[in-house]
C-alpha cells in the first residue's frame, strides 16, 4: 500500500478525533449549563411549593415513584415515543430524582421507607458491595465500548494493509484485557477492581456463548442450514462452549468472595 494512502488515514483518523473531542466538550458544556438550570428549577420548586405539603409520608410517596414509576414509564414511552423514549425517559429520572433529594434533605420527621428497608439490610455483605461496585464500572464500559467501536471502524473502513485489517478482530480481546487489569495511566488496578471487571467480562461471554449456541441449535434443527455441523458436533460444541463460559463466571465469583470475606471481617474489627 503506497504510503500516501497511509498518512491520508492517519490524517482522517487525527481530524476525527479533533472534531469528535470538540464536539463531546460543547455537549458536555451544554448538557452541565442544562442540568444546573433543572435543578436550580426544581429546587426552588421544592422548597417553594412541595415542602409546603405537611404529609409524614411524603417522602414515602416520592421513594415509591422512584423505584416503581421508571419502569412503566420507559414501557410506555418505547411505544409511543420510539428513540426519543430514552431522553425523555433520562429527563424524568433527573426530574423525580432531584426533587427525592431535596425532600429527603429536609425530610424532618419524615418517615422513609429505603432508610426502612437499608436498616434491615446488611450493606456490608457481598451481594451489596459488588452491585455498587459494578455501577462504578459504568463510565469505563462507555469509554471502552466509545474506543472499540472506533477502532473497528477505522480499521474496516479505510484502507489498511492486511495485518492491520486483521487487528481490527483482535480489537475487543485486546481492549477488554487493558480494561481489566490496567488504569489509564498504564499502571495495575486494585484486585477488587480487576476480579469485578473479571466477572462482567465472563458472563457477557456466557451469555454470548448461549445465546450462539442456540442460534445454531434452532437453525439446524428446523432449516438445517448447517449441513456440515452435524448434531454430534453441535452438542460438543454447545456443551463445552457453555461448560467452559458457565465454570469462569462461578469460578471468578467463588475467587472474588474468597478475597472479599477476609477483608469484610478485617473493616468490621475495625
Amino acid at each position: 500500500m503506497a504510503i500516501s494512502s497511509i498518512k491520508r488515514n492517519f490524517m482522517i483518523i487525527f481530524l476525527t478525533l479533533m472534531s469528535t473531542l470538540i464536539f463531546l466538550f460543547i455537549l458536555k458544556w451544554l448538557l452541565e449549563a442544562t442540568i444546573e438550570f433543572i435543578e436550580k428549577f426544581l429546587s426552588f420548586i421544592t422548597y417553594k411549593l412541595i415542602l409546603k405539603i405537611k404529609w409524614r409520608y411524603l417522602l414515602v410517596f416520592y421513594e415509591i415513584n422512584i423505584l416503581i414509576t421508571p419502569i412503566f414509564l420507559l414501557i410506555i414511552l418505547r411505544k409511543y415515543l420510539g428513540d426519543l423514549s430514552l431522553f425523555v425517559y433520562l429527563l424524568f429520572l433527573l426530574i423525580l430524582g432531584s426533587i427525592t433529594f431535596y425532600v429527603r434533605k429536609e425530610r424532618g420527621n419524615m418517615v422513609s421507607l429505603i432508610d426502612t428497608i437499608t436498616t434491615k439490610i446488611n450493606t456490608n455483605n457481598y451481594f451489596v458491595n459488588r452491585i455498587n461496585l459494578l455501577f462504578e464500572q459504568g463510565l469505563s464500559i462507555m469509554i471502552l465500548i466509545g474506543a472499540l467501536e472506533f477502532t473497528i471502524l477505522t480499521l474496516t473502513e479505510l484502507e489498511w494493509p492486511t495485518p492491520l485489517k486483521y487487528i481490527s478482530f483482535l480489537a475487543l480481546p485486546i481492549y477488554l484485557n487493558i480494561w481489566i487489569y490496567f488504569s489509564y495511566k498504564f499502571k495495575l488496578k486494585d484486585t477488587t477492581t480487576i476480579n469485578i471487571r473479571r466477572i462482567i467480562v465472563y458472563i457477557l461471554l456466557a451469555v454470548y456463548v448461549l445465546k450462539d449456541s442456540y442460534s445454531k441449535f434452532y437453525l439446524m434443527l428446523y432449516y438445517n442450514t448447517s449441513p456440515e455441523l452435524d448434531l454430534f458436533n453441535l452438542f460438543v460444541y454447545i456443551g463445552s462452549g457453555s461448560f467452559i463460559a458457565l465454570e469462569r463466571v462461578i469460578k471468578s465469583i467463588i475467587d472474588d468472595f474468597k478475597y472479599f470475606r477476609p477483608i469484610n471481617k478485617i473493616n468490621e474489627n475495625n
